[in-house]
């Protein structure tokens, strides 16, 4: 996916959440990088700022990155959970 689209993509999900939901996000290139920590998606507008700040790289190390985002999730009491995986590398 190109990296506008992967952005958009991401910025369009942090949209549609309920003030309640909670969203994290993982960037990752060769190791993975937390931009946004696990939180209440009411802070939407401190999000989206954080996703336009990303910088696509190159290096594509998924497998951490997903590790990360299952231990954050398996910490939160949410009955429901979903991981977005998107890749915008150069």
């Amino acid at each position: 996916m190109g990296g506008s689209a992967a952005f958009g993509a991401a910025k369009a999900t942090v949209e549609v959440l309920a003030k309640n939901d909670r969203v994290m996000v993982i960037g990752f290139d060769d190791v993975p990088h937390t931009y946004v920590p696990l939180q209440r998606a009411s802070n939407r507008m401190q999000i989206l700022d954080k996703i336009s700040r990303i910088r696509a790289s190159d290096g594509t190390e998924i497998q951490s990155a997903l590790e990360n985002a299952y231990l954050s999730l398996a910490q939160t009491p949410a009955r429901i959970k979903h991981v977005a995986a998107v890749s915008w590398n150069k």
